[in-house]
């Protein structure tokens, strides 16, 4: 029982570790396009960022879904826990570059 109860108060913990970093990642990265894109490109870009949100969201939905029919969902869950590490560090290193100046392009003219 003890160790039930120790299990469980480890996922607890996790969660909240979980939604502490969502909330940073909401924050950081409207945050990040609002300060890379132009005004006049804001709207175009927030709105192709959420279109691919939404369909990478609803592709992995069916990719775990049909992984789910013939591995363990131990085995996908960690296979998506390491995706998601791999992009973070991915995210990071891209962040780490200087950025490098480039002309924006004149929009509507």
């Amino acid at each position: 029982m003890r160790v039930r109860q120790i299990m469980i108060l480890c996922q607890v913990a996790r969660c909240l570790l979980v939604l502490l970093l969502e909330a940073i990642i909401n924050v950081a990265v409207p945050t990040l396009l609002q300060t890379a894109v132009p005004d006049e490109l804001r709207g175009r870009v927030f709105s192709v960022q959420n279109v691919v949100f939404t369909v990478l969201f609803i592709a992995g939905m069916g990719l775990a879904g049909a992984a789910a029919e013939v591995l363990p969902v131990q085995t996908i869950m960690s296979a998506g826990g390491v995706i998601a590490a791999l992009g973070g560090l991915a995210g990071l290193r891209l962040l780490a570059e200087p950025a490098r100046a480039q002309p924006v392009a004149e929009v509507g003219g």
